[in-house]
């Protein structure tokens, strides 16, 4: 039986399929340059990555077989609908995975969990500094970037896959041909692109949650935030960020590959309509600072 948006379900069980994700070995090899916060939630970030790849591989594998089930090359209507039938399936996946990847930052930030002792990596908090957190408020602020930021990755990442495929519709002169790039494109691509988009979704997800997080503690003291790189493999207009410092609740203004500027209030975030160029992909982090 051909399984359709409909009967796909979200999964995160990896046991069976578990997926390769060589992100470990990267991060016990810079253990000993990187602050203990950032490994820590990166390694959350792993985490919920294996299980966005293992769902959107699934939806690949689905419109694939939709793909192939016709006789004839589609029509650009006609693939739209194949593709759009897994928004709402894309959106259960994304939205549980910043549920998720939330419920793991908070204790992070607030020194609730026993991995860290000290948040001094991540805030310059002192003694008498209040850093509890209104959980309820947290949810709801979370919750909220969750519902409106969604639709926005769902439009980036669909609009990435119609163009791929009208690609092959457009320079394949038979449907075999056009069937053999599919082959090609699902086999071969897929996999990676769906790596690609669980590694941007669980990073924004959590530099989203760290966001909200810190906006919530009761410290009352004035807030600054740094922009941080991951490494030396980082595309020109974020090298061009890397120490930018900005008062808490000011959005960073960041280069475009096209001269503009995006703002953002934290790497990741797409509130303030930034392009998909500053947000796919993107491993940069940021740090927090009080005022003394």
């Amino acid at each position: 039986m051909t399984a359709t948006a409909e009967t796909l379900t979200v999964s995160s069980e990896l046991r069976a399929h578990r997926i390769d994700l060589p992100y470990n070995v990267l991060l016990d090899g810079k253990a000993a340059t990187r602050s203990r916060v950032q490994i820590v939630l990166e390694r959350v970030q792993n985490t919920n990555a294996r299980s966005i790849a293992y769902n959107y591989k699934r939806i690949g594998s689905s419109l694939y077989r939709d793909i192939k089930a016709l006789d004839d090359i589609p029509d650009a209507l006609t693939l739209a609908g194949m593709v759009y039938r897994y928004d709402n399936l894309q959106s259960r996946i994304l939205q549980d995975a910043y549920d998720r990847v939330a419920t793991q930052v908070l204790p992070l930030v607030t020194g609730r969990d026993g991995t860290l002792k000290s948040l001094t990596d991540i805030l310059s908090v002192k003694a008498d500094d209040d850093i509890s957190v209104d959980e309820a408020v947290f949810r709801m602020q979370v919750l909220d970037y969750i519902n409106s930021q969604t639709g926005i990755h769902i439009q980036y990442i669909d609009e990435t896959t119609l163009k791929q495929i009208q690609n092959f519709m457009r320079t394949s002169p038979t449907v075999a041909d056009f069937q053999k790039a599919i082959d090609a494109y699902f086999r071969a691509d897929w996999p990676s692109r769906s790596y690609t988009i669980a590694r941007t979704e669980s990073h924004n997800a959590a530099m989203a949650s760290v966001d909200y997080s810190v906006r919530n503690t009761n410290v009352d003291r004035d807030k600054t935030k740094t922009w941080r790189i991951s490494g030396s493999n980082t595309r020109p207009t974020h090298q061009a960020m890397d120490g930018v410092t900005v008062p808490f609740e000011d959005p960073f203004k960041v280069p475009t590959n096209y001269g503009g500027t995006d703002t953002m209030m934290f790497p990741g975030d797409t509130s303030r309509g930034a392009g998909a160029g500053n947000i796919i992909n993107c491993r940069c982090w940021y740090t927090q600072a009080y005022a003394d």
